[in-house]
């Protein structure tokens, strides 16, 4: 594995574990400045769009500097709209900055993946992948519990060690990528030649990729840290610990299953995982709609785990075939398919569930995830998405 994935592994654990730490706590901490419901929610849903909105702009720019420094320097203005937004006296200015830092983290996501697809080999992508993205997990699985026993104390004090956290990441960053160009510089490369959208989509595993991305942010998203927490209340009429339970086991199976997923991705196919992925998906989704018990709610989170490391392992994987080793706009796409359905997901899935009932908002993330399992299948073999890869490219 390149020196160079292992770092953006470990920079990885600083934001997912400062990420966990402070996501469960802003809605909280809006709510403290005696607004509404829906005005404490839209300060989760404006740090998705600034997300949106800067991606184009972040893809362009990791295409043109070296990706380390630009990650290094996203880093480090998250980190000080993370420590504004904690010391904000106003609801409008924790507004303001946690869409600021939502903006800069796409900076970070972009140029970390473009970093990653220059220098994961062809026949390791899929375990680079998964190393690339077990960090972030792994941050993130530790991050709510710590979160939530430091929000005991301040609920401004989540939001300040996330801003430490990602001092701590961006300089770890300059310093060790750093290090490997000196030491090995054709593995850090500075810069790539660039693909541009239009060649992207003439890749039918482009289309591919993006529609399994966003699949896979629909259940991640939609339903995990909205539907969920509702659902256990009111249908298992249990207390936030086993939403915490639930999202415990998701995110630790999720974790342990992403080296097998990587080694699977390499040796067999990126086709088969991503179609074993999106079924699993949907029968997590469909267990939750059926099963109403709390043994059927945690064996349902417990498959949305393994669905989600098989699909975002494999997605990734395919990416980084259509790339080849460039960046460009492709790549912030991918990133926008997530956050699109980090934003349309839960406001779809909580009006289903408000108009009809929660199993009807599972059952329509079920259809959404067959969806993506049937532009799966019709890609045809051969198309270079069946892997392991390295010689195909053609659409």
């Amino acid at each position: 594995m390149p020196g160079a994935v292992l770092v953006l592994s470990g920079v990885n654990v600083c934001i997912g574990l400062g990420y966990g730490i402070a996501a469960p706590v802003i809605p909280v901490l809006a709510a403290a400045f005696q607004v509404s419901d829906l005005a404490a929610s839209g300060v989760v849903s404006a740090y998705a769009l600034a997300r949106i909105i800067a991606a184009p702009w972040a893809s362009r720019i990791a295409a043109r500097v070296s990706p380390g420094p630009l990650m290094a320097v996203a880093m480090t203005v998250t980190a000080v709209t993370s420590l504004l937004a904690g010391l904000a006296g106003s609801f409008e200015g924790l507004l303001i900055w946690r869409a600021i830092g939502g903006a800069a983290t796409v900076f970070t996501s972009v140029a970390g993946q473009t970093l990653l697809y220059r220098v994961a080999p062809a026949d390791a992508r899929g375990r680079a992948t998964a190393t690339f993205h077990a960090g972030f997990l792994a941050g993130g699985v530790a991050g709510p519990l710590v979160g939530g026993l430091i929000a005991e104390v301040s609920l401004a004090a989540p939001l300040l060690i996330y801003g430490g956290l990602l001092l701590v990441g961006g300089l770890f960053a300059v310093a060790m990528l750093g290090r490997l160009r000196r030491t090995e510089t054709a593995e850090v490369p500075a810069v790539a030649a660039v693909m541009g959208l239009r060649e992207a989509w003439a890749d039918r595993r482009f289309g591919v990729a993006i529609a399994t991305q966003f699949a896979n942010a629909w259940i991640g998203n939609g339903l995990r840290f909205t539907v969920i927490p509702l659902f256990v209340a009111a249908v298992l009429h249990r207390d936030p610990f086993w939403t915490g339970v639930g999202l415990l086991v998701a995110g630790v199976v999720q974790v342990a299953c992403a080296p097998v997923s990587g080694r699977l991705v390499d040796r067999w196919s990126r086709r088969g995982p991503l179609a074993i992925g999106g079924v699993v998906a949907a029968g997590s989704a469909v267990l939750l709609a059926v099963d109403e018990t709390v043994p059927g709610y945690l064996v349902a989170m417990a498959l949305s785990g393994l669905a989600a490391s098989l699909g975002t392992v494999a997605g990734g994987a395919m990416l980084g075939d259509v790339l080849a080793g460039r960046s460009g706009p492709p790549i912030a796409w991918y990133q926008m398919a997530f956050d699109v359905a980090g934003v349309v997901a839960p406001l779809a899935s909580g009006a289903v569930a408000a108009s009809w009932s929660y199993s009807a908002a599972f059952l329509v993330a079920a259809v959404v995830s067959l969806g993506s399992v049937v532009t799966v299948l019709a890609t045809r073999r051969g198309a270079g998405g069946d892997g392991p890869p390295g010689v195909a490219h053609a659409p």
